[in-house]
């Protein structure tokens, strides 16, 4: 495959070639991201509610720390899209069991211009 100019890897960005849904269970991706440090990762792609949510839980299951990047992602329809953010975003629990449910949750979610401002104060 090539990627359009503007879209490829800069010297330094890890790249990866997954053959599962998420990027992690088939890749490097998990170690290559703690020889750097890494804590806290962005998502931003295609298809929000597969490789996307596969990503975000799989990242979750590390103890990474996830923040979706909501208008860089896109599904084959804003339904699946919503529905996908909303997974990844709002507390999973049982309304008829409060009490009892904890409020898990697997990720920030951010508009571009967010994350854009948040990483130039860096």
């Amino acid at each position: 495959y090539e990627l359009h100019p503007r879209l490829r890897a800069l010297p330094d960005e890890i790249v990866v070639d997954k053959f599962t849904f998420g990027a992690f269970a088939s890749t490097e991706l998990e170690a290559r991201l703690r020889e750097r440090g890494v804590t806290r990762i962005l998502l931003a792609g295609v298809l929000t509610n597969v490789c996307i949510m596969a990503t975000a839980v799989q990242a979750v299951d590390r103890m990474f720390r996830v923040c979706l990047v909501e208008d860089a992602c896109g599904a084959f329809s804003d339904e699946w899209h919503a529905k996908a953010v909303s997974l990844i975003h709002e507390p999973q629990v049982d309304p008829q069991a409060h009490h009892r449910s904890i409020g898990l949750y697997f990720g920030e979610v951010a508009s571009l211009g967010a994350v854009k401002a948040a990483l130039a104060k860096l």
